[in-house]
């Protein structure tokens, strides 16, 4: 089971895009949902959550490549901290564009 961890870890975070770019992902949304009511009326939630489901799949795809790499024997620990580097750059940017550009 250990060796599949990381299959299992991209599976769910497949399903979370997913919903997240069909719209109905807002509820995991950190921050919106925990927003007062009248707060969270400013912002566009179907929006927001599809624009999250887009990092998640900038996130996803780097993710995959990281498994399929590693399974075929090419992964090099070097790219770990790559990974790492471009995980935060991602989130940090998605963060920002999404707070600025989701107003009413």
């Amino acid at each position: 089971m250990k060796e599949y961890i990381d299959v299992v870890i991209l599976v769910v975070f497949l399903i979370m895009t997913i919903l997240l770019l069909i719209g109905n992902g807002a509820g995991f949304v950190a921050g919106l949902n925990t927003m007062p009511k009248q707060e969270r009326e400013q912002y566009d939630s179907r929006k927001i959550s599809r624009q999250m489901g887009v990092i998640f799949l900038f996130i996803d795809v780097p993710l995959l490549l990281t498994i399929i790499l590693d399974r075929i024997g090419k992964w090099r620990d070097q790219y770990s901290d790559y990974m790492a580097i471009y995980t935060v750059i991602v989130a940090i940017a998605g963060v920002v564009y999404i707070r600025k550009s989701n107003k009413k």
